[in-house]
């Protein structure tokens, strides 16, 4: 048997907590993130062992269920690999962000920061021109006076 994804949607916060302490205390299974879905609701995610995950989604509906209202579960008993890639989870603050969002991030950071590199290093080009320009009209000035 392969690894299965189990998710359970509830409206507030409360509700997926009681859920998903219920699935990691009902079966081997890994919690793997948190979607804040928006207008309150909540989705909490675990992978495991097809069996165990099915078990675990199905005791933690029933408890989120008597403390808050359940919007939805469901479980993957294989998740194609593309699939996978969307709830790939990455910690920023207290929200979750899928790391291909967190790698555009990453990427566009690196972009400013080559960005401010090239200024920087033009600004230092065109200093330099400006002390050549200097050292040229002093020259250029010392050349005039021994002339005359």
């Amino acid at each position: 048997m392969g690894l299965a994804m189990g998710m359970l949607e509830t409206r507030g916060f409360t509700a997926s907590v009681e859920g998903l302490d219920a699935m990691l205390k009902s079966a081997d299974v890994k919690y793997i993130g948190r979607r804040k879905v928006g207008k309150g609701f909540n989705s909490v995610f675990i992978e495991g062992d097809v069996g165990a995950v099915r078990v675990a989604v199905q005791i933690g509906a029933r408890r989120a269920a008597e403390i808050g209202e359940v919007r939805g579960y469901h479980v993957i008993a294989k998740p194609n690999d593309s699939l996978k890639e969307v709830f790939e989870f990455l910690q920023e603050g207290d929200d979750f962000v899928s790391k291909k969002a967190a790698k555009k991030a990453e990427e566009a950071k690196k972009a400013e920061e080559a960005k401010k590199a090239e200024e920087a290093k033009k600004a230092e080009e065109a200093k330099k021109a400006e002390e050549v320009k200097k050292e040229t009209k002093k020259k250029d000035t010392k050349t005039n006076k021994k002339k005359k």
